[in-house]
């Protein structure tokens, strides 16, 4: 136990510095995570001895990511993109899987080969994208539920595939052709009795310990694993069992409070997941740990040569190929090529279902170890790749955006056109959490407001309260161009918080309309100055005018603290007002 305590230590400390170096040249943390799994891996350094204890962390970090997914996920998503996401995600796997087949067989694979290869570059890492898209804030947007939504599927074609997978070679060992069927029943089995505990038992159960925030949090742990474990034994993957069980929390009225729990283990356990990951991505043969780093290096390079080529093919079509045909499915429903395109950069790469299904293939016969190895590879590429292009993607669309501009229709479902009646002096772009106080106290100044904001659930809303509301990107020239049409509009805030969303913002209408005030949102200190410097007349940061607040009450109050009993009862009624 001290050895695996020690060795955890280092590991951290490495993953600390890979991590500061990612930090300083401003790349995703992902990528660090994935490089201390090959340094530390038995390729390298050979650090990661406990390999089980690994195993199980990584494990507990996937289970608490898609809990907090399926926490997210309601009734409203699935009918707010269910068709969209459902037509996308088995298109995007047929026509993946049919192009994969005929450019592996040109590679000369053989029949079976291709098949299995071509069906393992079709699925993406639900936990990789989950992750890169929260770190953006780009969960709630519209192409973040649909990108959401279609990896589900994906998720689901891939279980059932590798269910077929794992009995054919249940019953190459001497298993029962029943087993596929029992799993499935089980499975149906294991579904029913989560939702009636949902439904029955769950609602009155938390009514009882929310009070205590200690008790609640060993349910939310208890609940999350417990429901994992149970469709883990009945056949099924832990993941698909962590998501359900975040599903039937979805509903509850401890949602946000359940999901600010969990949030500090996912994220420890994922570097876990993601070091674990790194580590296996270079499949070894036994007596490596008899070579030196020199004769290492050249061992990888002997793996690497023969299926260099074909790995790289593989991976720009993964690169190229997946998010095309993504945007085309997309730009067919009726969607704007920004949406298409965005969420089409979410399947930019293979899935750790990829490398599942190559093993288990392996182990049936039907895959060399090298198609294996190669298929690692175009794991590496692509998921390296994909990491700059999804976080990079609005950037990129810019610059890419005129050879998107002929798929375009002129009636988008994920955008519309500010209707020339409506009357309006100031727009707020975002209304929720921040924007909805801003909204509220705006309302009461008697100012006209005109709501523009991504998210479909929050138009539906201020609609249904006859609030002037519009469904557009707030990241879009041509929206501020339009409104620098309208000669009354005097104030626009921005409670967008995305620094080029912002930057697009104030370039544009800084030329048309010198006159507007602008107020614009971020996070970031240097981001606020950069934005002054851009002609921003005021930019909120929420951390400080939240410090200033607090610091204002302190000095009114004096030493009269009990004076703060007044503004809990406010805050308290504020609060319970925007929970209903």
């Amino acid at each position: 136990m001290d050895a695996f305590f020690l060795e955890l230590s280092v590991i951290m400390m490495l993953v600390l510095g890979v991590c500061f170096l990612m930090h300083l040249i401003r790349q995703p943390l992902i990528i660090a995570y994935i490089l201390v799994g090959i340094i530390a891996g038995p390729l390298f350094f050979n650090i990661l001895s406990e390999t089980q204890s690994y195993q199980l962390f990584s494990h507990i970090g996937v289970s608490f990511l898609l809990f907090i997914v399926g926490l997210h996920l309601n009734f409203k998503l699935i009918k707010e993109v269910g068709v969209v996401s459902l037509i996308t995600g088995i298109g995007q796997v047929l026509f993946t899987s049919l192009i994969g087949f005929f450019l592996c067989r040109l590679l000369g694979f053989s029949f079976i080969a291709a098949t299995i290869t071509a069906i393992a570059i079709t699925f993406s890492s639900t936990i990789i994208i989950v992750k890169l898209l929260s770190d953006k804030h780009d969960l709630d947007k519209l192409y973040g539920k649909i990108s959401l939504g279609f990896l589900l599927v994906q998720d689901f074609i891939a279980v059932f595939i590798l269910m077929i997978v794992g009995a054919t070679l249940s019953i190459k060992e001497g298993g029962s052709n029943s087993t596929l069927l029992q799993t499935i029943l089980l499975g149906i089995l294991a579904l029913v009795l989560t939702y009636v505990l949902s439904k029955k038992v769950l609602p009155k159960l938390l009514s009882k310990i929310a009070s205590s925030s200690e008790l609640l949090f060993v349910f939310i742990i208890a609940w999350c694993l417990g429901v994992s474990s149970m469709f883990a034994a009945f056949g099924f993957s832990i993941e698909i069992g962590a998501l359900l069980a975040g599903i039937a929390l979805a509903s509850s009225h401890y949602q946000i409070e359940i999901s600010s729990k969990v949030t500090p283990l996912r994220d420890f356990f994922l570097i876990m997941f993601f070091i674990v990951l790194g580590s296996q991505m270079i499949p070894l043969n036994s007596g490596i740990e008899f070579l030196s780093f020199g004769e290492r290096l050249i061992f990888l390079f002997q793996q690497l040569s023969p299926i260099l080529i074909p790995a790289l093919l593989l991976s720009l079509f993964v690169l190229v190929g997946n998010p095309l045909i993504v945007l085309f499915l997309m730009t067919l429903l009726g969607y704007s090529s920004r949406t298409g395109f965005l969420a089409g950069l979410t399947v930019a790469q293979i899935s750790e279902f990829s490398l599942i299904l190559a093993t288990l293939s392996f182990n049936a016969g039907f895959l060399s170890q090298e198609q294996v190895s190669m298929i690692t590879l175009v794991g590496i590429i692509t998921i390296t790749a994909s990491t700059y292009l999804i976080m990079n993607g609005e950037a990129l669309f810019k610059l890419l955006r005129p050879l998107f501009s002929p798929l375009e229709r002129k009636h988008l479902k994920d955008k519309e056109r500010i209707n020339k009646e409506t009357e309006f002096d100031t727009v707020l772009l975002g209304a929720n959490r921040v924007g909805s106080d801003l909204l509220e106290t705006l309302v009461g100044l008697q100012r006209k407001v005109l709501v523009i904001d991504y998210n479909p659930e929050v138009i539906e809303k201020l609609k249904k309260k006859h609030i002037p509301a519009l469904y557009a990107d707030a990241t879009h020239p041509d929206l501020y161009k339009e409104l620098a049409e309208n000669t009354s509009l005097s104030l626009i805030i921005s409670t967008v918080p995305t620094l080029e969303a912002s930057k697009t913002l104030l370039s544009t209408l800084r030329k048309k309309r010198s006159e507007l005030t602008l107020i614009v949102t971020t996070h970031q200190t240097h981001h606020a100055i950069e934005l002054y410097e851009k002609g921003a007349d005021y930019v909120i940061l929420p951390h400080h005018i939240g410090s200033l607040f607090m610091s204002d009450l302190l000095l009114s109050y004096q030493n009269r603290f009990d004076e703060f009993f007044k503004e809990k009862v406010t805050q308290l009624n504020k609060l319970k007002k925007k929970l209903s």
